[in-house]
C-alpha cells in the first residue's frame, strides 16, 4: 500500500527517490507493529530515520543527501495514512481505549479492569509536580528540581498506556489458558516469553493447535471492548459514563478462521 501511494504521488521528487532507493519491509514493520501500542506520527518518523542510518551502515546509499531528514517525515506521512487505510480496525479500537482512559483519569480514577481470566489489573499514572529543595552540600547552598507526585491522574499518560497495557493484559490471559489446557492434553514442558510459545518438539504439534483453539474460544465468547466498558461503569457517575465511546462495531471477520493459519503467535 505504500509503495503504491508513492507512485500515484507523481508530483513529489521525494516519492520518486523513495521508490528509486526502495521501501523495504523494515521499513514499515516497526510503525506497523507498534501502531495498536499507542505509536504516533512522529515516532514513525524517528523508525523510518534508524531504518534509514541502518540500511546505509550496511552499504546502501540512499540518494537523499542533505535531505534525509525531510525524506523520512515524508514517507512516515505516506505510512502513516497507508496504515489507516489497511489497519482501520486497530486504530478504531486504540482510539476506544484511549478515549476511555481520558474519562477515568480526568474523572479522578486510576484504570482497574479484570482479564479474561480474571486477573485484576491496575493502571495508575499519577500526575507530578515540579518544585526546587533548599538545601546543603559540602557548605554550600543548592536548590536542586525534584519531582513529586501528585493526587491527580496523567490524561496523556492513561490513554497513551491503556492500549499496549490492555493488549498485554489479553495476551497474559491467553497465555494461561494455553498452558492450562496444553497441560491437559499431557504437554509438561513449556518455554514461553510474552507472546511466545515453546514446547519440546514431540508436542509441538499439541501446542500448536491448542494456541488456536484457546484463541478462538477466548474471543468467540466475549467482546473484550464491551467487557471493558462495562467494568469500569460502576465507579462512575451517570454524566461520566455518557462521555464514554461507543464500542466499536465488529467487522466480518470469521474468527474460526485462526484455526487454519499457518502462522499464528510464535
Amino acid at each position: 500500500k505504500v509503495i503504491e501511494n508513492l507512485k500515484a504521488n507523481t508530483e513529489s521528487e521525494l516519492a520518486k527517490l523513495w521508490l528509486q532507493f526502495g521501501v523495504k519491509r523494515s521499513t514499515v514493520k516497526r510503525a506497523i507493529m507498534t501502531s495498536p501500542y499507542g505509536s504516533t506520527r512522529y515516532s514513525c518518523s524517528d523508525f523510518v530515520d534508524e531504518d534509514l542510518v541502518k540500511r546505509k551502515d550496511q552499504g546502501e546509499m540512499h540518494p537523499f543527501g542533505s535531505l534525509a531528514f525531510p525524506a523520512c517525515t515524508f514517507l512516515a506521512g505516506v505510512i502513516w495514512d497507508s496504515m489507516g487505510e489497511v489497519l482501520s480496525s486497530a486504530r478504531l479500537g486504540m482510539s476506544f481505549l484511549q478515549q476511555c482512559a481520558k474519562v477515568l483519569s480526568k474523572s479522578g480514577h486510576a484504570i482497574r479492569w479484570n482479564n479474561p481470566v480474571g486477573f485484576p489489573v491496575i493502571q495508575d499514572y499519577p500526575e507530578f509536580k515540579s518544585m526546587r529543595v533548599k538545601t546543603r552540600l559540602f557548605g554550600e547552598v543548592i536548590k536542586p528540581r525534584i519531582n513529586v507526585e501528585t493526587e491527580k491522574f496523567s490524561v496523556l499518560k492513561a490513554s497513551n498506556g491503556l492500549p499496549p497495557n490492555f493488549i498485554h493484559s489479553q495476551d497474559s490471559a491467553h497465555m494461561m489458558l494455553v498452558v492450562c489446557k496444553a497441560y491437559d492434553k499431557g504437554v509438561s514442558h513449556f518455554c514461553n516469553v510474552h507472546d511466545s510459545f515453546g514446547t519440546t518438539a514431540a508436542d509441538s504439534q499439541i501446542l500448536a493447535d491448542t494456541i488456536r483453539e484457546t484463541f478462538v474460544e477466548m474471543y468467540s465468547t466475549d467482546c473484550p471492548l464491551e467487557s471493558f466498558k462495562t467494568s469500569i461503569q460502576p465507579i462512575l457517575t451517570k454524566k461520566q459514563i455518557e462521555k464514554l465511546p461507543t464500542v466499536p462495531e465488529k467487522g466480518d471477520f470469521d474468527i474460526n478462521e485462526v484455526m487454519h493459519s499457518e502462522f499464528f503467535f510464535a
